[in-house]
């Protein structure tokens, strides 16, 4: 297997656009990374760097303590899936599983017991003899990763391969995936705009945002301390709530006044937060992030025993959306939209004026002018 590193790497094409910026990141051997973020942002390019199918404008990528920069992509001991599959029309499964075998020159009786082995791990033993046009999507998924997976590469490098199945194959190929990975023990590098295959399938996440890293991390750190207001908004769904706000401070004790006037609505921050917000923030324009599932309805906190005494919030309801095992209201306020993750026996309907409680405990406070989260521990969880 591998380690494979890539420092300050970089992707320039001829008109001057940098798709690429400063990239730095070390893959242990057997690690499931996962490089996510919104169209255009890089991954994609980044992934094809290591495989050697872009060139690196600049800096240097290190697979098993040699410099790759200018291997040729067969030369570097990697396997590559590909979004549309890349399956040989004219060829059965097992053909096409063994292609790359039989171009080495690999001894038929090892290319078959090859090919029959992992077709067993996958679970398409049956389907060998079998083209293409007749297999499921699924299927034809498990045929490419096949195909990575008899060369016996250092590492898998995945483009998307679950984006041209529908929801409930995506779900299941994660979990075979999942299986796949802990069963093989192998490095796998993995591009995807969805963040539930980043967050289920990653041992760390990249998480991209114009051509530069935003956050390297476990999916926990991730969701529960985000290094800035992109990541904090990406990760998760629903998405993070935000309120401008500013730093206040009433009888000596800090606060948030999220309509930005001191009429307004106002949250008190927990006692972790209250010295640093008062010695380096006072007075200075926030944002505040708090995740739909730490809003409750009031009647709902009281139940659960928190103290409601403050950090109530008053809105009306302007959808719901009944999700099974819970229900999503979204609300109207003066700073914008908002939404809370309530329980399914929730009973408030569009119209309603519900009084609402922000759990302080689980709020983040962004700097407005950089964005960072002002309470970012690094390796925090």
């Amino acid at each position: 297997m591998a380690n494979i590193e890539l420092c300050n790497v970089c992707k320039v094409y001829e008109n001057n656009n940098c798709v690429v910026k400063d990239f730095n990141l070390n893959i242990k051997d057997k690690e499931f990374i996962i490089f996510v973020g919104p169209s255009g942002c890089g991954k994609s390019t980044t992934l094809r760097m290591i495989a050697g199918l872009e060139e690196i404008s600049d800096g240097e990528l290190w697979i098993d303590g040699k410099l790759c920069n200018y291997a040729e992509p067969g030369e570097r001991g990697l396997s590559m899936v590909f979004q549309n599959y890349a399956l040989y029309p004219n060829m059965n499964v097992f053909d096409n599983m063994a292609f790359s075998l039989k171009i080495r020159k690999v001894p038929k009786k090892e290319i078959k017991e090859k090919v029959e082995e992992v077709a067993k791990i996958l679970e398409i033993d049956h389907l060998l003899k079998r083209r293409p046009k007749e297999l499921s999507g699924g299927q034809r998924q498990r045929v490419a990763i096949g195909s990575a997976i008899v060369r016996n590469p250092k590492a898998f490098l995945m483009d998307e391969p679950l984006s041209n199945l529908d929801a409930k194959l995506r779900g299941q190929m994660r979990i075979e995936l999942a299986k796949l990975h802990k069963e093989l023990g192998t490095t796998i590098i993995y591009v995807t705009h969805d963040q539930t295959e980043a967050m289920t399938l990653g041992t760390r996440i990249v998480v991209m945002k114009k051509g530069e890293i935003q956050q390297v991390d476990t999916p926990t750190n991730l969701y529960h301390n985000p290094a800035n207001l992109f990541v904090a908004g990406f990760i998760g769904s629903p998405a993070m709530n935000f309120f401008p706000a500013y730093i206040g401070q009433i009888a000596g004790k800090s606060l948030l006044h999220l309509d930005n006037n001191v009429n307004g609505t106002i949250l008190t921050p927990v006692k972790r937060m209250e010295r640093e917000l008062k010695n380096r923030h006072l007075g200075k324009k926030v944002i505040v992030g708090i995740r739909p599932e730490d809003i409750y309805e009031l009647e709902e906190a009281k139940e659960m025993g928190f103290d409601v005494s403050n950090n109530i919030v008053e809105a009306r309801v302007e959808a719901r959306e009944m999700l099974g095992a819970e229900v999503v209201l979204y609300f109207e306020h003066d700073n914008g939209g908002f939404c809370a993750r309530v329980k399914a026996d929730n009973q408030s309907q569009p119209g309603d004026i519900v009084k609402l409680y922000f759990d302080a405990e689980n709020i983040h406070i962004f700097d407005k002018e950089t964005e960072k989260n002002i309470f970012f521990k690094e390796g925090k969880l």
